[in-house]
């Protein structure tokens, strides 16, 4: 992973985000030029994503929060602009941080509205992994200088539920390592076809 001392952010919190962000960036590429389309699509069982599924689905999910990060960063009135406050995570926040990060204590099927489409073959979702990535950066690069905690948005599956910008920020890019990890670990089975 980059050093956050290198990146183009000040807050740490948005410095490590924004590591994470490239780092699942980068192992995407290298899925990407690493693997054959064939292999890319290959599972081992039906009910299992492969590894274009595991990237479509970050981009339905991820993409889902796009518009309110976008419209809460927009939206943020000019008290909360010029922050330096450190970032402490809300109690929702930790909640979804656990169900979400790589390796969690329990874990819950993807609700229907961010499930990739079925038996994906089509490569160029890496491409749009790559694209949505660069927004994803974008965004955070904007929210710097925002205070992390105070700045929120809704869940795009009810706006009863609303997050921080910096839990958001935070609990994306977990769940971004944890479905990596689930694609690379696919070419360590044992059926993977082989190149």
């Amino acid at each position: 992973m980059p050093d956050p001392s290198t990146l183009d952010v000040r807050h740490p919190h948005l410095q490590h985000c924004l590591a994470e962000v490239r780092d699942a960036l980068a192992r995407a590429r290298a899925l990407g030029a690493t693997y054959s389309p064939a292999q890319l699509a290959w599972k081992p069982e039906p009910s299992v994503w492969n590894m274009l599924e595991c990237l479509d689905h970050l981009i339905v999910l991820d993409g889902m929060y796009v518009p309110h990060i976008r419209a809460a960063i927009d939206g943020a009135p000019e008290a909360l602009r010029g922050s330096e406050a450190p970032f402490k995570p809300s109690l929702l926040g930790r909640l979804f941080y656990q169900m979400v990060k790589p390796d969690p204590a329990f874990r819950l099927k993807a609700p229907r509205p961010f499930t990739p489409r079925p038996a994906l073959t089509d490569t160029a979702v890496i491409d749009r992994f790559v694209a949505h990535q660069e927004t994803l950066m974008d965004l955070m690069r904007r929210a710097d200088g925002l205070h992390l905690r105070k700045v929120t948005l809704p869940s795009p599956l009810s706006s009863l539920l609303r997050f921080s910008l910096g839990d958001v920020f935070w609990f994306l890019p977990a769940h971004q390592q944890r479905h990596l990890r689930q694609a690379e670990r696919l070419a360590r089975h044992p059926d993977f076809p082989p190149a």
